[in-house]
């Protein structure tokens, strides 16, 4: 018998939680090397009948490529080989357009493929598999309750019957909600001066599974409907439907869309009209009748898969990532030479090889799985959106022909190779594309294909951008001037360049101004005026004298020159000296056009629900308003004091409020609410550690002791599970990510700001960065070529990007910086029309600044570097609007027109 001179040696002990397909490949995999492996899972054995039936009801497929099917090599040939018999090659996308018509666009210019397996057939193989070890125990229906990870013991539960179990080691392959990961999150705290990396985002979108039944061919045998070897994408920009292919003939389909929009789909006849409009083909299949319904602690613990990396769904490399967490972990542990025995007799201790493996695949690892995510967001934008645009399909193009100078690489030629090295050094030679490196090059680790993507991007770029700016300067060259310029929002930052550009402009120019709203919005007060009554209507100011010379103190002044126009419009397209709009004066009115010399974009952003005046509010407790369905609203003042009314009274009937985000708005919105109706249950929940986190620590602490003094219960470094909505003798709770239970009758969601920038990504799309949807700007306010190009020449340099809408150097998104941005961009517009030559004005952006009302009567303030509170007249309760009248020389004796 082997011995050491310190007792006799015995098998390590793994703990796996979870049986997904991760958990039992990393059990098999720990089982083949000597390890001694326990598997718990809280579910049913879906071997079972009952389980079975059920797992058939689910039916997202699993979509296995290269890495995947590399992985399950790595631990047994055999296997993969069995379950590469029941899958379906899928060689490319099938675009889908409104018409019914379809566009192939294969992934690999050599043939290779991606296969979609169901789900359950995977899981169950591998149990199947795991149910051969004699090293290798299966619990079902068992949860795990803790986890003591310095004596390395774990407490299950089997209904009402804990017991606790030893381990050396313990894997937490237990999904997104992994409670393994909240173990090690609450030890490394203890441990750590710092506390564990954990993010946790939510996608404000929604999914609905659908299913293609298989035809039947002229002797009755099962038919495919659709081209069985592609994945099936009907890309409609803000929602898509896809469908794989079942060895059945069948097809799974899934609906992704914002939740918003699918909650206004609530009826048979609804659905199924918004299906005739936007998937009629697919309808033909369906059928009408079917759509009515770090990573590790010490030498003890290590997550893998959802456990440590989540993703959205849209590049299909969740299950691939999870199963390759299993190749590089075991090859991590056999690199460092850590033992699959320990000694029998010694009391445990820290296993230092053991505590390295893990530490380096912690610090490794998190580079490529950051980087998995970041490219599974953006493919959900190219699969629903960019996919049908000119620019995609050129770059694509681009791409492909670049990649056939690099000789391609089976995955089955680097088998010997992944079962003893991670990654190979220098495996990304050559163009490769970067759907290839994801997909089909189980060699190349996804950081390292993330960086050389952007690195080829950049490229491609550079020489784009050239083509554009000789473009751009032949058509301005040839184009007879307008002597228009046009400003495309008129809230802060758009009203303030149109003073400007009055006063810098020659008599002979014109300005036109086109804003979807009646009325100037002043946003600032919102917040207030959703909570208190009576005071509504003065945030809605007319822009009577928008193209009058407002003087401090005095009259406006006339303009110079005349014929300026605003247009109460949406407006629908931008081309290089054309905009296309759509006026709101009725339903059925045409869309027109108007051209200009120069554009000042003055969009801002989507604002968060609570403040979002243009949708409809729902009045139904518990809804997170960001859920909330667009309306077709006139964008008036009536509509919008009615919707801030309704607010006013949504809040005023609920007994407990959330206010999930805790920068300005969150704070001014509890703080508000809780000194209006002191009785109310208010809480704030905020995902990081610092209130209005950008700013000074002592704007977060004058604001964590008012809002102390107001009674409202503050959440710091915590998340909010939106989908765990529940009623309590007639009490809505929602349910933190750590298990805490939260009165919600109302949900106010003061979070998920975007910059309302699409309009700019159809003309200049590499100005508009895919990550954040901000424009990449000049000093001068131009727009910018983007983020990845060395250029300082602006690809349309007419163009001109402020307030929220630009990435300015750091710049606040606030009133008063897109007013200073207003200004240099105007006075730019003027030295260019000059055409003196004169050095065009940059932009600096200035330090932050800030006041945040704490209560009806008493603000925080920063400004200059200065920190401070303020109280009486400066904190009217209508927050002094009534002077936004005046500085327009308004009157304000009828502030209701």
């Amino acid at each position: 018998m082997d011995h050491k001179q310190n007792g006799f040696l015995r098998p390590r002990k793994v703990v796996v939680v979870g049986a997904g397909p991760v958990g039992c490949l990393s059990a098999l995999s720990f089982a083949k090397q000597g390890w001694e492996v326990e598997v718990f899972e809280g579910r049913p054995d879906m071997r079972e009948p009952e389980a079975k039936a059920n797992l058939s009801l689910r039916s997202i497929n699993l979509a296995i490529s290269s890495r995947g099917i590399s992985a399950l090599s790595v631990v047994d040939p055999a296997i993969a080989d069995r379950f590469m018999q029941n899958v379906i090659p899928m060689r490319g996308r099938m675009i889908h357009d409104n018409l019914g018509r379809c566009q192939s666009q294969l992934y690999d210019r050599d043939g290779q493929c991606i296969n979609s397996i169901d789900r359950g057939l995977l899981n169950i193989g591998l149990l199947d598999e795991l149910a051969n070890y004699s090293n290798i125990q299966l619990h079902f229906h068992t949860k795990l309750t803790t986890v003591d990870f310095n004596s390395r013991v774990a407490t299950f539960a089997t209904g009402e019957k804990a017991f606790n179990v030893d381990f050396d080691l313990c894997i937490g392959a237990d999904g997104s909600y992994s409670n393994v990961r909240r173990q090690m999150m609450r030890v490394v705290r203890q441990v750590d001066s710092g506390s564990m990396d954990y993010q946790q985002e939510y996608l404000p979108h929604d999914y609905i599974e659908l299913s293609i039944p298989p035809g039947r061919g002229v002797n009755g045998e099962p038919t495919f409907l659709l081209d069985p070897n592609h994945l099936h994408i009907w890309p409609r920009h803000s929602f898509m439907l896809i469908a794989l292919p079942n060895k059945d003939r069948s097809f799974t389909c899934t609906l992704f869309a914002p939740t918003k929009d699918l909650d206004q789909l609530d009826t048979t006849d609804k659905f199924v009209a918004w299906f005739q409009v936007h998937f009629i083909d697919a309808l033909d299949h369906i059928g009408c009748d079917r759509l009515a319904n770090p990573y590790h602690y010490k030498d003890r613990a290590v997550i893998i898969g959802d456990a440590a990396h989540a993703m959205t769904p849209f590049y299909g490399q969740g299950l691939n990532c999870g199963l390759e967490d299993v190749r590089v972990l075991m090859n991590t542990l056999l690199s460092f030479g850590v033992s699959s025995t320990v000694s029998a007799t010694e009391a445990p201790s820290e296993d230092r090889q053991l505590s390295q493996a893990l530490a380096y695949y912690s610090e490794h690892r998190h580079q490529d799985l950051v980087a998995i995510c970041d490219l599974a967001m953006g493919n959900y934008v190219e699969m629903r959106h960019s996919v049908t645009t000119p620019i995609y399909r050129l770059r694509k193009w681009i791409d492909g022909a670049l990649a056939g100078f690099t000789s391609s690489l089976p995955w089955q030629s680097l088998i010997p190779i992944l079962a003893q090295t991670t990654f190979p050094v220098d495996a990304a030679k050559g163009w490769i594309s970067l759907y290839t490196m994801v997909t089909f090059r189980p060699d190349i680790s996804y950081a390292t294909a993330q960086r050389k993507a952007r690195e080829q991007a950049e490229l491609i770029t550079r020489v784009g951008i050239l083509v554009i700016i000789l473009v751009s300067k032949t058509l301005m060259t040839l184009k007879a001037a307008t002597r228009t310029v046009v400003v495309l929002g008129a809230s802060y930052a758009g009203h303030r360049a149109v003073q400007i550009l009055l006063q810098v402009l020659p008599t002979d120019w014109k300005i036109v101004v086109i804003d979807r709203n009646t009325h100037f919005n002043h946003l600032y007060a919102f917040p207030r005026m959703a909570v208190i009554e009576g005071h509504e209507y003065k945030a809605f100011i007319p822009y009577t004298n928008i193209f009058k010379i407002l003087n401090p103190g005095s009259r406006p002044d006339e303009p110079r020159s005349s014929g300026h126009q605003l247009i109460h419009a949406h407006v629908t397209r931008i081309e290089n000296h054309r905009v296309h709009y759509s006026p709101i004066s009725g339903p059925s009115a045409a869309e027109q056009s108007v051209d200009f010399d120069y554009m000042v974009y003055a969009l801002g952003s989507h604002l968060p629900s609570p403040i979002n005046v243009w949708t409809d509010p729902v009045p139904a407790h518990g809804q997170p308003e960001s859920d909330l369905p667009k309306s077709n609203r006139h964008g008036n003042k009536p509509e919008g004091t009615n919707w801030l009314r309704a607010a006013q009274a949504r809040l005023k009937e609920a007994h407990s409020i959330l206010v999930i985000g805790g920068g300005a708005l969150g704070v001014q919105f509890a703080s508000d609410a809780a000194a209006l109706y002191p009785h109310k249950n208010i809480t704030l929940v905020h995902s990081g550690a610092q209130l209005l986190p950008r700013f000074n620590v002592w704007m977060h602490n004058a604001a964590m002791e008012g809002l102390k003094d107001l009674g409202v219960s503050v959440l710091l470094s915590s998340r909010v599970d939106l989908n765990s909505a529940e009623d309590h003798d007639g009490k809505r709770t929602l349910k933190t990510v750590d298990g805490r239970r939260i009165g919600a009758e109302l949900v106010l969601l003061c979070t998920g700001q975007r910059p309302n920038t699409s309009l700019l990504s159809t003309v200049s799309p590499f100005s508009v960065d895919a990550r954040t949807g901000l424009v990449h700007v000049l000093r001068s306010l131009q727009l910018g070529p983007g983020s990845g190009s060395t250029s300082n020449e602006s690809p349309m340099p007419h163009i001109f990007v402020i307030g929220d809408a630009a990435d300015a150097f750091g710049a606040l998104n606030a009133g008063h910086t897109a007013w200073t941005q207003a200004e240099v961009a105007s006075r730019n517009i003027g030295r260019l029309i000059a055409g003196s030559g004169e050095e065009l004005e940059r932009y600096e952006a200035p330090p932050h600044s800030i006041k945040v009302t704490l209560g009806l009567d008493r603000a925080i303030f920063q400004s200059k570097g200065q920190f401070g509170k303020k109280q009486g007249e400066e904190c009217a309760l209508d927050l002094n609007t009534p002077s936004m009248w005046t500085r327009r020389g308004l009157s304000t004796d009828n502030m209701r027109v």
